[in-house]
């Protein structure tokens, strides 16, 4: 069963990215989370090794980080150009951490962005496979939402752009990708498979680590089966018109709706007083500032809370709206975000939760001036 999902996966990065994929490189997984767990833990030896992660990021990273007893290295994304990546932050990012004696070993990238919800260009990974090639880390490209792009954007893996700048850094720059059935467009967070490719490994250290993973055994059969659908979709020559016409319509739905409501929440929060937020080029997120006064601020230091916690726990208190605060994600000092998801249906429904947002925050944005 295994093998012949691996080579359907195989088929799916070949199509893909116009690279020649190899099997014996490909790993299926419980979703995208334990390939990550497995190439951190594999990768941290100790607190003196880092790991660049973009802030702001996703909370797992920083968590497997720390269990593994390694050293985060922050990389700041840049909100004014929409959450842009800049090579001049990486070298500072780097530099910062090497002179305090840390080993920079590796650098996370997702794309599309969590929490922010941006879509990077080829010219972006670009800059990334250059700064990793001179700097002699490894790549960890999170892709699982990689089929939820609301822009006139194509998605570009990081294996398909370190294919086309070609030699030294398609020879050279060591590349683990991951993408998941348990996220991305058809989110069945539920029924945990993915799957991880490697590229560029050292033949020992490719197969330690496929003795290393199979001592875990295979991944769940039920998973294994999503993923395959997942990487090789019904086509009219392969099923029935009813079935085919019924996959197409009902994936379109699911489609519509996260693209209408990534613009729906742009549209709405930036109406917001005191709230900006760039557009959700991808993803299930958005990551938008909110400017909250000194006054609520200080109010919130007294009481022991950062102030975007605060507006969460207040905001659930007085809605029943569960948004996430920006601290939990990493920000600029200073500035508070919160992140909400684009998940909410109907269309309706998400209207009314952002109105009431907004009802919320222009209360707040009154009582502290």
């Amino acid at each position: 069963m295994g093998r012949c999902i691996m080579r359907e996966v195989k088929s799916f990065i070949e199509k893909r990215d116009g690279v020649e994929a190899d099997e014996n490189n490909i790993f299926l997984t419980n979703g995208a989370t334990e390939g990550i767990t497995f190439m951190l833990n594999l990768l941290i030896k100790d607190e003196n090794d880092g790991i660049m992660i973009p802030i702001p990021q996703y909370p797992m990273y920083s968590a497997l980080i720390t269990k593994f007893e390694g050293t985060q290295v922050p990389y700041y994304l840049d909100e004014s150009k929409g959450w842009g990546m800049s090579y001049k932050e990486l070298e500072r990012s780097y530099a910062e951490a090497t002179d305090k004696g840390i080993n920079v070993r590796s650098m996370v990238v997702i794309n599309p962005g969590n929490p922010t919800g941006q879509v990077l260009t080829q010219e972006d990974l670009n800059r990334v496979i250059q700064f990793a090639h001179d700097k002699q880390i490894f790549l960890l490209a999170d892709e699982v939402y990689q089929r939820n792009i609301y822009v006139d954007k194509e998605f570009c893996s990081v294996r398909k752009a370190l294919s086309e700048l070609g030699s030294p850094y398609n020879d050279d720059v060591e590349l683990a990708s991951f993408h998941s059935l348990s996220k991305g467009l058809h989110g069945e967070c539920g029924l945990r498979g993915g799957f991880m490719e490697l590229h560029n490994m050292n033949d020992f250290a490719n197969a330690m680590m496929y003795k290393s993973k199979a001592v875990a055994l295979c991944s769940n059969i039920i998973g294994q089966i999503g993923v395959g659908l997942m990487v090789n979709p019904p086509t009219e020559d392969t099923v029935s018109k009813e079935v085919f016409d019924l996959y197409q319509t009902q994936e379109q739905e699911i489609f519509n709706g996260l693209k209408y409501r990534a613009n729906l929440i742009t549209e709405k929060l930036n109406s917001i007083e005191g709230v900006t937020c760039n557009e959700v080029e991808g993803a299930m997120y958005a990551f938008p500032q909110i400017r909250l006064h000194q006054s609520y601020c200080d109010l919130a230091q007294q009481e022991g809370l950062s102030p975007d916690l605060k507006y969460c726990l207040e905001i659930l208190a007085k809605t029943g709206i569960m948004i996430v605060p920006g601290s939990g994600f990493g920000q600029e000092e200073g500035t508070y975000h919160f992140r909400i998801t684009n998940l909410v249906n109907s269309k309706t429904e998400m209207t009314k939760a952002l109105d009431r947002i907004g009802e919320f925050t222009s209360e707040i944005m009154s009582v502290y001036k």
